[in-house]
């Protein structure tokens, strides 16, 4: 027969155990002898005090373990009869005392998505047109705002006659002299002798 409790701790904790041992009517006993035994002392190590009425219970690493007090007691000096006491003990880790960063060799942005690291972000401007193919093509240029001018612009001087202009005494015979006046009208006649009067 078994009685079995539970208890636990960190793993930077101990804890006192101590036995009490009862007949069947509940009246206290004295074992006769008292063996404690851990079943992982990689966990936690026992080490008996009190003459084995008591022991201290050190936790080691973090995990489960079975605490087994075995106490032999003497019933009507017929020898002993062993009765067990089980402890089921859980170590855990202690509270935060340290916190480190440690870094893995840096590698090329993208090349180990195992590792959780991103992908490279797309850099602005280097989207594809659905096709996958960028367009080159240039767009047309503007009209020129002369468009339908002739190449070389008119002379100022377009649709006048060439030449001289005509001289101011065009008309007058070739020899000097006075240009005959028409005494009725007050007109010079090409050609006419000047009246005398």
């Amino acid at each position: 027969m078994a009685t079995r409790s539970k208890a636990s701790m960190s793993c930077t904790q101990q804890l006192v155990a101590e036995i009490e041992s009862k007949d069947a009517d509940g009246n206290p006993t004295d074992p006769n002898t008292i063996v404690w035994t851990s079943s992982d002392e990689s966990v936690a190590v026992v080490v008996p005090v009190a003459g084995g009425l008591k022991a201290n219970i050190i936790a080691g690493n973090v995990g489960d373990c079975k605490i087994v007090v075995n106490a032999n007691a003497v019933k009507g000096g017929k020898g002993a009869k062993p009765v067990l006491g089980v402890l089921d003990l859980t170590v855990h880790s202690g509270e935060v005392a340290e916190v480190k960063i440690t870094t893995q060799a840096p590698v090329e942005q993208g090349t180990a998505p195992e590792n959780g690291l991103p992908s490279r972000p797309p850099r602005p401007g280097n989207a594809l047109p659905p096709g996958g193919t960028i367009d080159n093509t240039l767009p047309t240029p503007p009209a020129r705002p002369d468009a339908g001018l002739p190449w070389s612009p008119g002379r100022p001087d377009a649709g006048l006659p060439s030449g001289p202009p005509p001289r101011p005494d065009a008309g007058l015979p070739p020899s000097g002299g006075t240009k005959p006046v028409d005494e009725e009208e007050g007109e010079h006649i090409p050609g006419a002798s000047p009246k005398r009067r």
